[in-house]
């Protein structure tokens, strides 16, 4: 207001001096080029239209001059508000005013571009992190250099089309990202990567194959069990499979997520949620196995799914031909396999066995083995049409042989993982094949065919076929790459580096934040999964999980449970004796009161009630007191008492485990001086009565560290630990089978349920008497075992949750 009060004063004294003192006239022309300049356009204008003619001129020549230089500065360097406020006020002028219009028509056409460009640039973006990068990447390159989101969008626009530029390499060249056996190892550009665990940190190891330099991606620190598989690398990137052992099947959620990572280890991402167990690039295209889905074809942005087969599938290889994949047929008794080719979108059938197990194609031929008669596991290789099969060896199952699958094949040697004492014959009419008389192996590497060779210290991994390289881990847990056996050549060593631990907490939070939540583990009606080597239920308020695993470190089969409960209740006993459930009058077999009880999960008991020796602790029975006593033989056995009897009677025996209402399990030792009054009127209804206590609050108890302790060596085990209540862990070891599972020591039944995160656990009757069974069925077994025959009857079971599904019959119960 002050300026255009000066203005005007200047401008009427400049209208008093031009009329009194005839000033020139180019005072007048200086004075309205500075009104023009300081924005007195209202002022300026007055001087404009009170100008003599010859005058005029001169002012339009101002008016040109000024405008064009404000329209170049509205259009190219203002904000668009301010632009539009400033040539809307030089609308003034009618002499400028057509082309200060047109600026402004222009300028509002620039306002709907940035508009339009900010739009394209958010829903590019949005494209981008959906991995729709077709569809990103067209609107990106829309996005305008006067955006303030260009940088931004240059940068995805050019990481997109060096995704294009890659995957059209892959397409044309019909690549596969990884050596397609079950194990997992990719080879890429001279570099070799495989998974690896080193002091409790799971990685991806990245090894430089000419120049033995090693870089290692930490992924996650993580006690207990948890899978890196499925590595394929495709240009600069790395896609794998990682999820920790929380339970597979159905489970919502599960944690088998694939993920994506730069192959210098950074921008690890998760860009699939899903329960996949393998993962294959071919082409520009990705195969996935899932749990719950069956075969998934995913484009190269792990996106447009479409399910190629929606069977159980138990194993897929690609190769030049397209992708083989075994199917699981459903029929009564479980036993039929299928090998389809998947090609140019049709599944052909091409070979259907009893027993099917695992394959593997190499340039020429294909290896299969199938469980043949008389429980014997047969080998056989076919030409590449699956014509002229021939049965090369036979692995004699009577004799505790097993076999884990093909690792691959180099020439003429073909190599697989196996346990046991095998017998095996072979013709010698084809490739040059040796026939075997006897040879021990404990799931190390085997190679057949000629000059036959037996590694007992190393378990193959995996077969790196552009070098004509064997990925072995050998006793020690060190990796190494091999020459084809043969030459004894394991010098080139893979030596695992330190790894940094600010990726490690970076890739640690991206990888806990798919973890599941506890709501996740239960479902609106019960869910029921049955395979070979994992079980699974759940239901709205329990959820069980059981795992077969073989650990190679100690030779022994462990099935590892997870029991989870929404209400935090624990385990329930079921009892040989009907007529008076808690008294021992039988034994029966776990499986048969588990289906009596319609037991969901079932291990068998202490063997308490049975018991006349100096083992027992406190015996509690649905409330009820069972104490040990000196009967008239002068032998301690067990008897009932009332709670008035022994109400202050301290722990005089052996260890004990409690449940409590709350379902919390603790332990006790005699030590702890605790009273059956003290338990009672806690609400404590059973107690269990074996031991040893193996972890009490979080540490080894004496039992796990003490090799003289009684039986403490390798045998086979149950034991109970608890988590947290409503999270219970059973372990249950196959034993006493030599060469295919020796049992587990106290030490490390402890060392387990502390890497599962139990703060207690307890040791049940083992040997004969460990039993584990779901849904009623046994799944453990025991030496020369034929048909579950050889468990040990037991007269009462301890078991979580009950359920219709589980088949049992009273008739004739007393005889089985």
């Amino acid at each position: 207001m002050k300026k255009k009060i000066i203005a005007i004063a200047i401008f009427a004294a400049i209208l008093v001096l031009s009329s009194c003192l005839k000033v020139d006239f180019n005072l007048l022309q200086t004075e309205f080029d500075n009104l023009l300049k300081s924005g007195s356009y209202e002022t300026a204008n007055t001087l404009y239209t009170a100008a003599e003619d010859e005058r005029i001129d001169y002012y339009n020549t101002s008016l040109e001059l000024f405008s064009e230089s404000l329209m170049q500065e509205a259009l190219n360097d203002m904000p668009i508000e301010e632009a539009k406020s400033s040539l809307e006020d030089f609308l003034i002028f009618d002499y400028t005013k057509p082309a200060v219009q047109a600026a402004l028509d222009e300028l509002a056409a620039k306002e709907q571009a940035i508009i339009q460009s900010n739009t394209d640039y958010a829903e590019g973006l949005g494209l981008y992190l959906s991995r729709r990068f077709d569809e990103s990447l067209e609107k990106l390159s829309a996005v305008q250099d006067y955006d303030v989101n260009y940088d931004s969008a240059l940068e995805m626009i050019a990481e997109l089309e060096s995704r294009a530029a890659m995957w059209e390499n892959a397409a044309a060249e019909n690549l596969s990202g990884r050596n397609t056996s079950v194990n997992s190892l990719a080879y890429s550009d001279g570099y070799v990567y495989f998974p690896a665990k080193s002091d409790g940190v799971y990685s991806i190891v990245k090894y430089n194959y000419e120049t033995g330099e090693t870089s290692l991606f930490p992924i996650i620190e993580f006690i207990g069990t948890f899978h890196i598989k499925g590595i394929n690398v495709i240009g600069d990137y790395i896609y794998f499979i990682a999820g920790e052992e929380l339970g597979r099947g159905l489970m919502l959620n599960s944690p088998y997520n694939i993920y994506e990572m730069k192959t210098d280890g950074t921008g690890l991402a998760m860009v699939k949620s899903g329960d996949y167990f393998d993962l294959i690039s071919y082409g520009d295209t990705f195969y996935a196995l899932s749990y719950s889905k069956g075969i998934v074809k995913m484009d190269q942005n792990l996106q447009n799914e479409e399910i190629i087969s929606d069977k159980w599938i138990i194993e897929m290889q690609a190769t030049v031909d397209g992708l083989y994949y075994i199917e699981k047929l459903e029929n009564e008794c479980d036993s039929i396999h299928i090998l389809y080719l998947y090609k140019d979108g049709v599944s052909t059938e091409v070979m259907r066995e009893e027993m099917l197990h695992a394959y593997f194609f190499d340039t020429f031929s294909i290896y299969y083995h199938d469980m043949g008669e008389n429980n014997y596991e047969e080998i056989y290789v076919a030409d590449a049409s699956l014509q002229n099969a021939e049965r090369i060896a036979t692995l004699k199952d009577s004799n505790n042989g097993d076999m884990y699958g093909f690792i691959g094949a180099i020439g003429d040697k073909v190599m697989f993982n196996a346990a046991g004492w095998l017998k095996t014959t072979a013709s010698s009419a084809s490739m040059r094949q040796s026939i075997y008389s006897e040879i021990q192996i404990s799931r190390k590497l085997v190679e057949r065919f000629q000059d036959p060779m037996y590694v007992p210290d190393y378990e193959a991994i995996n077969v790196l076929y552009e070098e004509g390289m064997i990925l072995v881990k050998s006793s020690d847990g060190s990796y190494s790459l091999t020459a084809t056996p043969g030459n004894n050549n394991y010098d080139r060593i893979v030596s695992i580096p330190d790894f940094d631990s600010n990726i490690l907490n970076t890739n640690m939070s991206i990888i806990s934040e798919y973890r599941p939540g506890e709501s996740d583990f239960y479902s609106d009606e019960e869910v029921v999964v049955e395979l070979d080597s994992f079980w699974y239920y759940s239901s709205p308020n329990l959820n069980v999980t059981i795992e077969k695993i073989y650990d190679e470190s100690i030779e022994t089969l462990i099935f590892v449970t997870h029991i989870r409960t929404k209400d935090s209740s624990g385990f329930s006993l079921g009892y040989s004796n009907l007529e008076e459930p808690g008294v021992y009058t039988i034994g029966v077999k776990t499986d048969t009161i588990a289906q009596i009880n319609k037991a969901v999960f079932a291990t068998n008991g202490d063997f308490g009630l049975n018991a006349e020796n100096n083992w027992i602790g406190k015996v509690i029975r649905n409330g009820r007191i069972f104490d040990a006593y000196y009967n008239d033989g002068g032998r301690i056995s067990l008897k009932e008492f009332t709670v008035e009897e022994v109400y202050d009677t301290p722990s005089n025996c052996k260890d004990f485990l409690a449940m409590y209402p709350d379902g919390t399990m603790a332990v006790y030792s005699n030590a702890d001086k605790i009273t059956y009054g003290e338990l009672i009127d806690a609400g404590v209804e059973n107690t269990i009565s074996f031991g040893p206590i193996l972890v009490r609050d979080g540490e080894k108890a004496e039992a796990c560290v003490d090799p003289s302790y009684y039986i403490s060596g390798a045998n086979p085990r149950c034991a109970w630990g608890m988590v947290e209540p409503g999270h219970y862990v059973n372990v249950v070891a196959e034993g006493r089978q030599p060469s295919v599972s020796r049992g587990m020591s106290f030490y490390t039944m402890g060392t387990y349920f502390q890497q599962l995160g139990c703060s207690v656990a307890y040791n049940l009757d083992g040997g004969q008497t460990a039993a584990i069974a779901f849904m009623g069925r046994f799944l453990n077994t025991h030496q020369n075992d034929v048909m579950f025959q050889n468990h040990r009857p037991v007269q009462e079971i301890i078991y979580f949750g009950t359920s219709d599904l589980v088949p049992y019959d009273l008739e004739n119960y007393y005889e089985r």
